[in-house]
């Protein structure tokens, strides 16, 4: 049985990347060679079961959102209904799952790495030691608005340690005046920050593979892009670092298709460009029902 590889690019809009990114001097070959396929979906109502966490489990399951029913972030799947790597598992073929959105693991046999989604409270990661990664972009994902110096002090150390136990400290080193730099030109961080994430669990993928790979399928999640099109679309002074860190994760993940027979790329939702409506944000909930 052939490998497959599937990319799960979160909402992205292609034609923008491909478009902006010739501004840049990026060509992105993997998204203009490949034979496109586009499909629809019969849920309407944003904030109900037209959002990503709604369509990712349908994707990964087959399953209208009707019969699902998973319509909020975190919320565990029916056992009834089974993932991809369900029915992998039951056929005695390995897969490896990172950070789908709304992913379960339900049994660890033929499984070798699971990492959820930083917004999955309920789901650990498989091994556990992945769990001293994801606690620190968890914490933020879940606090940005409103974090603890202390706390972020205190996964930052974990997630040190566990990059000097996967061999990719010097790997993160070497990137990090990329980050600083860019933080303190764009004045960007939070952007920075997923971005830089997102290219650092890339490397961990990689990393995970080099030695054994024995995954008949795999998926990989990338959210960063996004966050970037949530926030940034009409900020044109951003599309340079945007563009900088995009290059280099499609480098990286060249990288990892390599390792498989077949790829898939899907955006599981594409985002157009809208008039922006703003709307009030709580920044601390916790500290807003205590007042």
């Amino acid at each position: 049985m052939k490998s497959l590889v599937f990319f799960q690019l979160n909402e992205v809009d292609f034609n923008f990347i491909i478009n902006k990114a010739r501004r840049y001097g990026y060509k992105f070959s993997l998204l203009n060679n490949t034979k496109k396929i586009t499909t629809k979906t019969e849920d309407n109502k944003e904030g109900y079961n037209l959002d990503p966490w709604v369509q990712w489990v349908s994707i990964n399951t087959g399953v209208k959102s009707t019969f699902h029913k998973v319509y909020n972030l975190g919320q565990k799947l029916n056992r009834r209904h089974l993932q991809i790597w369900d029915k992998l598992s039951k056929n005695k073929l390995n897969s490896s799952i990172w950070c789908s959105m709304n992913s379960n693991l339900r049994s660890k046999k033929y499984i070798n790495f699971f990492l959820p989604d930083p917004w999955n409270f309920s789901q650990k990661s498989y091994p556990y030691y992945l769990d001293d990664f994801l606690a620190l972009p968890k914490y933020f994902a879940q606090n940005y608005k409103s974090f603890s110096i202390y706390t972020i002090l205190f996964l930052s150390l974990k997630f040190f340690k566990f990059l000097i136990l996967y061999k990719l400290f010097f790997n993160f080193l070497r990137e990090l005046p990329n980050f600083i730099f860019n933080v303190l030109k764009f004045n960007k961080p939070t952007l920075t920050f997923y971005l830089f994430l997102d290219l650092i669990l890339l490397d961990i993928i990689i990393e995970s593979t080099r030695n054994k790979n024995n995954d008949k399928f795999s998926i990989i999640f990338i959210n960063s892009v996004a966050h970037f099109q949530h926030n940034y679309w009409d900020d044109e002074s951003t599309y340079k670092l945007f563009f900088f860190y995009i290059n280099k994760m499609f480098i990286k993940i060249e990288n990892i298709k390599k390792k498989y027979d077949n790829f898939i790329i899907a955006n599981g939702l594409s985002q157009i460009k809208i008039r922006p409506i703003y709307i009030c944000k709580i920044s601390d909930p916790e500290k807003f029902l205590r007042e």
